[in-house]
């Protein structure tokens, strides 16, 4: 049975950890935040091609940061969905080298 990034991250959360997603994309300025993005300022207009996502995977208690990114390639369309299953796969290989317990808990509905 396959479980959805929603549920993953909905688990990482009860289970003590803070998920931060960020999405980066392409604009003249350069990779700018998603959320600085604005389609009517021409030097704030992202690009379709090419972008990043990042997530971060905090221990509430003990502060600890497990990170993943996922780039898109500038020949490639931006997707958010893809972004986010590779990035939290990638945070989620780095947590489980400190934590292997609590990936049984993040993989059950």
């Amino acid at each position: 049975m396959k479980i959805s990034n929603n549920q993953v991250i909905r688990n990482l959360r009860q289970n003590g950890f803070r998920v931060l997603v960020n999405h980066y994309r392409y604009t003249p300025q350069g990779l700018t935040p998603q959320h600085e993005i604005d389609g009517n300022n021409p030097f704030k207009r992202p690009n379709v091609k090419g972008g990043k996502t990042q997530i971060v995977l905090e221990n509430k208690k003990t502060g600890e940061r497990f990170l993943g990114d996922a780039n898109c390639s500038l020949l490639d369309n931006f997707c958010k969905k893809d972004g986010v299953q590779l990035a939290l796969r990638r945070a989620l290989d780095n947590l489980s080298k400190q934590y292997p317990s609590v990936l049984g808990k993040v993989f059950c509905k």
